[in-house]
């Protein structure tokens, strides 16, 4: 459906279905729970693939900018042809694979950059090969009749929309327990956040 259709759902099941007064706040929901989705959900839809080449002692290497989260970073060494996942340097690093002694372990997303460590190993011919979710697009005021296309998210999205603007209108408190719970999944997504390893890094 689009933007407007699933705003119109949202307005009547909220009972303000005559009320303009929160368009606004249902677009900014809507984009709220989108980025929400993306961090828990993964969608599909939203998964892209880049390989990004390095040249010799490279730090940082750029991102896209319709990067939203990573799934997954790969280092590819020119010399052997062998794939590795590189570690989130936040958590605990492996040791590089046996015979790759002094490639890079690790990676942190800074801005629109990738910083790698240690780097010194790195030379041109290099890869990365990133596994990322773009960021969902924005919902505005000009684009209410373009199609979502992330349509399997819309009943998420009623949903969640439904129990938030009850908030703003009733002092109901089982909203706001239910509320608490929407917290909780927002802040779950992070630890969720460790990519996963593809079957040929694993046997390398």
């Amino acid at each position: 459906m689009t933007y407007q259709a699933l705003i119109d759902q949202i307005k009547v099941e909220s009972r303000i279905k005559v009320d303009d007064n929160f368009l606004l706040l249902i677009i900014g929901l809507l984009n709220e729970l989108c980025k929400e989705a993306v961090l828990s959900e993964r969608p599909f839809e939203l998964k892209a693939e880049l390989t990004i080449p390095l040249i010799t002692n490279t730090r940082l290497a750029d991102i896209p900018t319709d990067f939203f989260v990573h799934h997954e970073i790969l280092f590819k060494d020119s010399d052997t042809q062998r794939i590795y996942q590189l570690q989130d340097e936040d958590g605990a690093a492996q040791p590089a694979p046996r015979g790759l002694y002094g490639h890079p372990k690790t990676f942190e997303i800074l801005g629109s950059q990738i910083f790698i460590k240690p780097y010194a190993g790195i030379v041109t011919g290099d890869n990365l090969y990133l596994v990322y979710y773009k960021t969902p697009p924005t919902i505005t005021t000009a684009n209410l009749l373009t199609e979502n296309p992330l349509k399997r998210l819309e009943p998420f999205l009623t949903r969640a929309a439904i129990r938030r603007i009850r908030m703003f209108h009733s002092d109901d408190m089982q909203v706001a327990q239910m509320f608490t719970g929407d917290i909780s999944s927002a802040a779950k997504a992070f630890a969720k956040d460790e990519p996963e390893q593809l079957e040929d890094a694993k046997k390398q």
